[in-house]
């Protein structure tokens, strides 16, 4: 009994000075909200409500301020606390008027500033944008850019200049001729594409099968590390410099001068970048009318000019469906608004971004969908067509089944649909990286069928 005894003793001394311990703590925090301005009294005044001082031994109610992660947004007498918004650092007694001058009479280590990533501009310099990377937007004061950039967020060179990944650049001469040079490559490429892609099926692969097959398997392995690219992810720096470089197959093409051409309106931009699909399959058939000039023998032939514009719409269309895409992948910012991803400038809801919607549900609709759906039409007509030797539509749909074994004919239509499903995750939950990640894996694994037997003795580890 008497052990006992001592112990409840022994454990009511430790809560009786853990009890004191906590009120002199409290009495110390009060007294640091507390300030005297005259002498001879006996003590402090408290500060105003939600209002702090550095320590002890404050003399003026100057010497009251906000706590840290908070600023006085009061250019006048008094205070008034807010929360400070993501993208800004506030250290205690933060004020907006040193936010814009970028100074205090306090020093450096209590001047509030905007982070690196994020902008504000003068006007509204607690309404905090996010920008898409640090070297566009260093921080500090607001409105201050990198490189040269302006606008909002950071997200435009001046009027004659380009970004070209760290800095503005003036639009030489070169930069223009080599967009006309690179322009009228892609129309020459797609003539001689007709000669390419409608040669004589062998039934062993010739030397140009084996090449051609094999720069497309290394297009689309390109375009879908490009689209994986684009989560929203913080990927290693070692990374990124790949996953730019097979962007440039999605036209993320803004870093090669592309403006000096385009213009700096994103509207105007992204008009441009849609139009590649449909004026690639324009030339094509303004080709296939030109050759009726020629004698017979050198004429296209309609089949095969059909299989060789599926053949460059099959080759681009993880780039045709993330361009159609890019205008609904909106990110927020810290102030509520919204902007597009790959075009940051752009405010979602403004009239800018729905003049880029109309062009990417045209595209969309058209182009994406329809052509997925004159895939499958084909896939599944192509065995009747052979039966009744209707070899005309067969020629038509050479593109989609002549890499494929003929049991396998129809594996052309499920390849399709690989990129705009590594694609739409981004697009639905642009904030969230890491369903990004989940819903692209899960793809990526069910492309590979691994519940198949042969899928498993393919993907097994040897």
């Amino acid at each position: 009994m008497n052990l006992n005894a001592e112990v409840d003793v022994e454990v009511d001394a430790d809560m009786v000075e853990e009890k004191l311990e906590e009120e002199r703590e409290e009495e110390e925090e009060a007294e640091e909200e507390k300030e005297e301005d005259e002498e001879g009294q006996l003590g402090c005044k408290s500060c105003p409500d939600s209002t702090i001082t550095l320590g002890f031994g404050s003399i003026a109610p100057s010497d009251c301020g906000c706590p840290e992660k908070e600023i006085d947004m009061n250019r006048l007498d008094g205070f008034e606390c807010v929360p400070c918004m993501e993208g800004m650092s506030c250290p205690a007694l933060s004020q907006l008027v040193d936010l814009e001058s970028g100074t205090s009479v306090l020093g450096p280590d209590f001047t509030p500033k905007i982070q690196a990533g994020f902008y504000a501009i003068v006007g509204a310099p607690t309404e905090v944008f996010k920008c898409r990377s640090f070297e566009t937007c260093p921080g500090g004061p607001p409105g201050t850019c990198g490189g040269g950039l302006i606008g909002i967020p950071c997200a435009e060179c001046p009027a004659g200049s380009t970004w070209t990944g760290s800095v503005c650049e003036d639009c030489a001469g070169w930069r223009q001729a080599l967009w006309v040079l690179a322009v009228l490559a892609i129309f020459g490429f797609l003539t001689l594409a007709y000669y390419l892609a409608t040669s004589k099926v062998t039934a062993k692969a010739t030397v140009l099968f084996a090449t051609t097959a094999s720069f497309g398997m290394l297009v689309m392995a390109m375009q879908n590390l490009g689209l994986v690219g684009m989560m929203t992810v913080e990927w290693p720096v070692s990374l990124q410099g790949l996953f730019s470089i097979c962007q440039f197959l999605l036209l993320d093409i803004d870093s090669y001068g592309f403006s000096c051409i385009a213009g700096q309106s994103e509207p105007v931009r992204y008009l441009l970048s849609a139009l590649i699909f449909p004026l690639g399959v324009a030339w094509l058939a303004l080709c296939f009318g030109v050759s009726k000039l020629f004698p017979k023998k050198r004429q296209w032939e309609g089949p095969k000019v059909c299989s060789t514009m599926g053949a460059f719409l099959q080759v681009g269309f993880s780039t045709m469906s993330a361009t159609s895409l890019a205008p609904m992948m909106c990110y927020q910012h810290p102030n509520g608004q919204r902007s597009i991803m790959k075009y940051p400038g752009v405010i979602c809801g403004s009239s800018e971004h729905d003049v880029m919607l109309v062009i990417a549900w045209i595209l969309l609709m058209v182009f994406v969908f329809g052509f997925v759906s004159l895939c499958a039409f084909a896939a599944y007509m192509v065995p009747r067509w052979s039966a009744k030797r209707q070899d005309h539509f067969v020629a038509c749909a050479r593109f989609l089944v002549f890499r494929f074994r003929l049991d396998s004919w129809w594996f052309g239509v499920p390849l399709l649909v690989r990129g705009p499903l590594i694609n739409l995750p981004v697009v639905m939950a642009t904030d969230f990286p890491p369903i990004q990640v989940v819903v692209i894996a899960m793809v990526l694994t069910t492309g590979m069928a691994p519940w198949t037997h042969g899928g498993f003795q393919k993907h097994q580890i040897q």
